[in-house]
């Protein structure tokens, strides 16, 4: 539950499939996510303001079975940032600034 994590955390790790994506403190996390899968998880979550999600906001593309991981960036088949490097090589996590850390070639 988001809004928990909100409330009680003063860090937060934001993962998918198993794996770190985004780590940073929550006031910048929530004000602005750095992650396209951040960015995504959040446009999820429900607002008084725009009740209905929409295509945009789910985003595309399947989840890739956890048994069978792609080669490169495991959010690649969802991520509008994607190209083809993040199709073949897997990014590190990266410390972007102090306390920041993203797993992600285009940030």
């Amino acid at each position: 539950d988001i809004g928990v994590v909100k409330h009680i955390s003063d860090y937060v790790l934001v993962m998918y499939l198993g794996e770190g994506v985004e780590y940073r403190d929550k006031e910048s996390l929530f004000s602005e996510p750095l992650h396209p899968y951040t960015r995504l998880l959040f446009s999820a979550v429900p607002d008084m303001d725009k009740p209905f999600l929409n295509e945009k906001m789910l985003g595309k593309g399947e989840v890739p079975s956890p048994i069978d991981l792609p080669e490169g960036c495991y959010f690649a088949p969802r991520c509008p940032m994607r190209d083809r490097r993040c199709l073949t090589e897997k990014p590190d996590f990266i410390q972007v600034e102090e306390g920041t850390w993203v797993r992600c070639f285009k940030v």
